[in-house]
């Protein structure tokens, strides 16, 4: 998926591990983690991600700023109880006009 958002807007963002999860494993909100990283590959997540949260098979955050003509890989990983790992892929551009 090709998420195209201008620098100055932020709003929610999620991803849904329902497809992923067999029945009997949720997700450990406290392990599960949003990270941002640059296409140098450094980690933007402290400046680009806030209010995670975990509410049943979603993950979701607030997707803030990013700098103009700059491209972000955002990778969403739900960590479970029983220590299962799963991962959801978003590729995000910023473009103002």
């Amino acid at each position: 998926m090709i998420l195209v958002k201008q620098s100055i807007e932020n709003y929610p963002i999620a991803w849904d591990f329902e497809n992923d999860l067999p029945i009997g494993e949720i997700l450990d909100g406290a392990q599960c983690e949003i990270n941002v990283l640059d296409s140098a590959g450094a980690d933007q997540s402290a400046t680009m991600i806030s209010d995670k949260q975990v509410s049943g098979t979603i993950l979701m955050g607030r997707l803030l700023n990013g700098a103009n003509g700059a491209d972000y890989t955002i990778n969403f990983v739900g960590k479970t109880t029983i220590g299962g790992v799963y991962t959801g892929i978003v590729y995000l551009q910023i473009r103002n006009p």
